[in-house]
């Protein structure tokens, strides 16, 4: 989605699944080096998060102009901490990264400061600028649908089927405040939906346009709604 987005917005850009595609990390690094990019931008994991944050120095070390930013839910809690361990990363997307991130890439390439971008946790000189947080997006219908042409679809399979598949996200955020979980640090504690019907055009879309009939439902609490189930199903109906 976020690619999507930029996109949208006239940005040139490549999506690497590095985990699917079976990238190593020397590959990520030569490509780096070959293309320059102006930014990389990559997801970052709690039991990953060492080697995570650790790219943004090897990266700097094969294309020293290039500037790095990660996202996800634990540099959303811990973007201070994330900042000082790791001197080659440039910046943090806080909660849910999308207009973070394309505010942050144009605002590189107009050559003006970071310090307006809500939602952003950066590095200026040798200080860290902690942003105020960007408000929760409160029409998530005006994103635009996932840039899946820009993968192998191909990679993605469901286990035992080996069918091919795609996520798809009804809606973001949950009220529940279990102690276990993150979903509220990422993408806050109401529930935001996406409308019935553009749920609808994104899995009509993907069915004509990459022949792909199964879809996983990316959510924290897709039954919560009772009445926007029913009506998401009744209108998925043939």
């Amino acid at each position: 989605t976020m690619a999507a987005l930029l996109e949208k917005n006239g940005h040139e850009l490549q999506v690497i699944d590095a985990a699917a595609g079976q990238y190593r990390r020397e590959r990520v690094l030569c490509d780096v080096a070959e293309s320059r990019p102006g930014a990389v931008i990559w997801s970052t994991g709690t039991p990953s998060i060492v080697d995570d944050l650790a790219l943004a120095e090897e990266i700097k070390a094969v294309s020293p102009c290039t500037r790095t930013a990660v996202f996800g839910t634990h540099v959303t809690a811990l973007d201070l901490f994330s900042m000082e361990g790791s001197p080659g990363l440039d910046a943090i997307f806080r909660n849910e990264p999308e207009i973070t991130a394309l505010e942050w890439v144009e605002a590189l390439e107009s050559g003006r400061g970071a310090d307006e971008v809500l939602g952003l946790t950066h590095r200026s000189g040798t200080n860290v600028h902690r942003n105020p947080d960007r408000p929760f997006l409160e029409d998530l219908d005006w994103l635009p649908d996932p840039a899946w042409h820009l993968l192998d679809l191909d990679l993605y399979r469901l286990p035992l089927k080996g069918a091919r598949f795609l996520m798809v996200t009804p809606h973001r955020g949950c009220p529940y405040r279990c102690t276990y979980c993150t979903a509220q640090t990422y993408y806050g504690s109401r529930l935001r939906r996406r409308s019935v019907e553009k749920v609808v055009s994104e899995i009509r879309r993907n069915q004509e346009q990459f022949d792909i009939h199964e879809f996983f439902f990316w959510s924290d609490t897709f039954t919560i709604d009772r009445r926007y189930v029913i009506a998401l199903c009744e209108a998925l109906e043939p």
